[in-house]
């Protein structure tokens, strides 16, 4: 069997890949490893979301979801 080079594929290929072969431990922790890379977004904060209703939450939720990301947090700075 050739070893597969995950660093060379896509996020599409790479997903694809590791949906095709799920019990394949490698692919697994590959595909995992690439979505911890990613920035995350806080869409909607602790604070702001204690005084808004469930609907306004939605809305607002759905407004962010639509808008590109303006202050993504890495993982470096989440684990400071």
């Amino acid at each position: 069997m050739s070893q597969i080079n995950f660093d060379q594929m896509s996020d599409r290929e790479l997903k694809a890949y590791f949906l095709a072969h799920r019990n394949e431990k490698e692919a697994f922790e590959a595909y995992m490893d690439r979505l911890q890379e990613k920035p995350q977004q806080v869409i909607i904060g602790a604070t702001e979301i204690d005084n808004l209703t469930v609907t306004e939450q939605i809305q607002i939720i759905a407004d962010r979801l639509t808008q590109p990301p303006t202050n993504p947090i890495s993982n470096s700075q989440k684990n400071q």
